[in-house]
């Protein structure tokens, strides 16, 4: 057995992906990492909530309140509890959630500290406004695990069978077939198929994105997949028997 790897790494399409894929993941796994924090903030919100709610029910001081949540808390909310009673010793209640929220980048935390700041400006009861908030949040998170679950498999297929079950199949076909061509003529035909698996790997990764609702994230990783792509494909064209 024996792969002309020559043939894969002087690819004209390889060399162009190759720069791409590298820049692909640079810009993608940092906003990756981002976004998994956000997630992990927002997941662990209404939790938060509801133990700030029974805190002050028992007449327990916000600060104090806080401080205990933090103290408790190994997260990433935990951290940023933390951070909010440093910033409350120089800044307002007021302005040191609003710091908060811009530090998360989250709408989801926006929104509440939106709400409790109006909330406090209004003279309304801090912990019915706290409970309602725990209360949707929880509701919503829910409604999004049970999205996730019946997405994500969905989503995993589509992406598994076009970037890498199709190349796979193809080039499997194309080098059990390849003696029965021409050596010139087999070159044309693999490479039109090879433009093929590429607009193949781009469908499947947006496809995926839009099912899982990542279109973001999906495009950041169009050049991988690509790269991923072809270079399976061109692995199992160029394999030989000896």
């Amino acid at each position: 057995m024996n792969i002309d790897v020559s043939s894969v790494v002087s690819s004209p399409i390889i060399i162009v992906l190759l720069p791409l894929t590298v820049i692909s993941i640079s810009i993608w796994f940092p906003s990756y990492q981002r976004d998994k924090r956000i997630k992990k903030v927002e997941n662990a919100l209404p939790e938060m909530l509801s133990e700030l709610t029974e805190s002050l029910k028992s007449g327990t001081a916000i600060e104090t309140a806080l401080k205990a949540i933090s103290d408790t808390r190994k997260d990433a909310l935990g951290d940023e509890m933390k951070l909010l009673l440093k910033d409350m010793k120089e800044y307002s209640f007021s302005e040191s959630l609003t710091r908060f929220a811009k530090r998360t980048n989250s709408r989801t935390v926006s929104r509440v500290v939106s709400i409790i700041n109006i909330s406090m400006t209004t003279n309304a009861e801090l912990t019915d406004v706290l409970r309602r908030i725990s209360e949707e949040l929880w509701s919503g998170y829910m409604l999004e695990v049970e999205r996730e679950t019946k997405t994500k498999s969905q989503a995993s297929m589509i992406l598994f069978g076009g970037a890498l079950l199709t190349p796979l199949l193809i080039g499997v076909i194309f080098s059990i077939f390849s003696s029965a061509f021409v050596k010139e003529q087999f070159q044309v035909i693999a490479d039109s198929v090879g433009i093929f698996i590429l607009l193949l790997a781009i469908c499947a990764t947006i496809m995926y994105g839009i099912v899982s609702n990542r279109v973001k994230q999906s495009v950041m990783q169009l050049p991988l997949w690509m790269f991923i792509s072809y270079v399976l494909y061109t692995l199992i064209i160029n394999f030989k028997l000896i």
